[in-house]
């Protein structure tokens, strides 16, 4: 399955790399940013 999408992003790898670091930024700022409220 992943390898599936990994083959039909091919042509998309610069975009599909921006999305995931994106997503990535976006996972730990949602498990940074209650620590950072909480204070």
């Amino acid at each position: 399955m992943f390898l599936r999408i990994l083959a039909l992003a091919k042509p998309y790898r610069g975009q599909l790399a921006a999305i995931s670091t994106l997503i990535l930024l976006i996972s730990v700022f949602n498990q940074v940013e209650p620590q950072i409220t909480k204070r």
